[in-house]
């Protein structure tokens, strides 16, 4: 009876698609041995990735998203437990593009793009503005439901597989 299902069979559900796209996957998708027309081998190609920019955005991402998560849970938004992560993390972050503006020979994020603002930034801000107001309405969807059209908690679950 569905009012009896747990989280499990929402678990096997996803696994049993996810074994489904891997082996689909596998049968069709055929990438292309060299992708990009340099001539260069993929061992190359990694050895010529941006690794200290890469390792920069990541941990200043990651101290950075530690110092917000910490902030009013673990610690007061004014304690140095929180501030700390905050500001360190965001030196980090940005020193990642600073490095890759700069320094870097095949930069993860090169200046040229970001500089053209029409072509590449504009579309960066409007795609993040836009994720924003769809987290926020996605928050308020099971509300929604709710006060407009069922009390049922199945039922809500169930309107709200859509919206992810």
């Amino acid at each position: 009876m569905l009012s009896h299902a747990s989280w499990r069979i929402m678990f096997y559900i996803a696994m049993g698609y996810g074994g489904f796209s891997l082996i689909g996957t596998f049968f069709v998708y055929f990438p292309p041995s060299h992708p990009r027309p340099d001539g260069l081998t993929r061992w190359q190609e990694f050895k010529k990735l941006d690794f200290i920019g890469a390792g920069l955005f990541i941990s200043g991402l990651a101290v950075f998203l530690y110092g917000l998560n910490s902030g009013g849970n673990t610690y007061p938004w004014n304690h140095a437990g929180t501030l700390a992560p905050l500001i360190l993390g965001l030196f980090v972050f940005l020193a990642a593009f600073g490095y890759d503006f700069t320094m870097a020979k095949d930069p993860l994020f090169p200046w040229y793009l970001f500089r053209s603002f029409r072509e590449f930034s504009a579309l960066l801000m409007l795609v993040f503005v836009a994720g924003m107001v769809f987290f926020a309405a996605s928050a308020l969807n099971a509300q929604t439901i709710l006060y407009l059209y069922t009390a049922d908690p199945i039922k809500i679950g169930v309107y709200s597989i859509p919206s992810g």
